[in-house]
């Protein structure tokens, strides 16, 4: 499947299942095994592990601020949102399953048992937490306004409510509910981008203002967890035994090298790489 993708959908897409995306002039050939990371076969070498390079270090792993398209593409293995987007850019379930009222202006997602990196379960308030930050000022996020259509999420921006005022409730552990300011048949969509992604808001706090920058401050809730990041060198990242669907999560390891190869064509001949970006010539 081909797509006209921005960096943070292409991101975003990750789990599903597109073979390959096409941005610009450019093929992103290393997205046809990001975004095949839910289908690749066990007696493969890509069922194992694969070694993908970033052309930049990830500035930091936090879903309500990463906007540099090498932190959104880690975070999106990272973490999962409650929709992700399929080959056609269509909404699917993720982390849970949806519906909305007659009016249009309320949708209600019903979570699937999961678990954080951490061991603890994925609750509403994780999701709840996640879009409060996001919309208060002081996050300062620049994906804010990826909000603006959720209840009291303009008025939040502005200082004039606090972030617990946004149209976004926990109706249980593993309910919430979404009130927005008018009708949107896009929204299952948004949800899938990371500005609406969970964080655990106790390790959050626990934290103490450094959520993101190492692999000691950060839990994730998606398919893989972060096991190792050296700085300036590459990020480890394993298949996460917590997830909802792990069954079908592969492979079992992941592999960024931080900085772009002198000849990606070569790196993918020679081995030392298992996907790169490559010209309209080179592919």
């Amino acid at each position: 499947a081909k797509a006209v993708l921005t960096p943070e959908a292409a991101a975003a897409a990750v789990m599903a299942a597109v073979s390959l995306c096409r941005r610009g002039a450019a093929w992103l050939l290393a997205l046809l095994l990001l975004l095949s990371l839910a289908g690749c076969q066990k007696d493969t070498p890509m069922g194992k592990s694969f070694r993908f390079s970033l052309s930049a270090e990830p500035r930091q792993l936090d879903p309500q601020v990463a906007e540099d398209a090498a932190s959104v593409a880690v975070v999106s293995a990272l973490f999962e949102g409650l929709t992700r987007l399929d080959e056609k850019g269509k909404a699917v379930a993720a982390a849970a399953e949806w519906t909305v009222s007659e009016d249009g202006l309320t949708y209600t997602f019903r979570l699937r048992p999961s678990k954080w990196s951490n061991g603890d379960p994925v609750t509403a308030d994780d999701f709840v937490f996640g879009m409060q930050r996001t919309v208060s000022p002081a996050t300062g996020s620049g994906l804010a306004s990826r909000l603006s259509g959720i209840q009291g999420a303009a008025a939040v921006m502005a200082g004039e409510l606090p972030p617990e005022e946004l149209g976004v409730r926990a109706v249980d552990a593993s309910t919430l509910a979404v009130t927005l300011t008018e009708p949107d048949e896009s929204f299952p969509e948004k949800v899938a981008g990371t500005p609406f992604f969970p964080c655990h808001r106790r390790f959050f706090e626990e934290t103490g203002g450094r959520y993101g920058l190492e692999t000691k401050y950060l839990v994730t809730n998606g398919p893989f967890t972060l096991s190792n990041w050296s700085h300036g060198e590459s990020l480890r990242l394993t298949k996460a035994e917590g997830y909802h669907d792990q069954g079908d999560v592969y492979p079992a390891v992941v592999r960024y090298i931080i900085g772009e190869p002198e000849d990606p064509l070569a790196a993918l001949k020679a081995g030392t790489l298992d996907a790169a970006e490559l010209s309209r010539e080179q592919a």
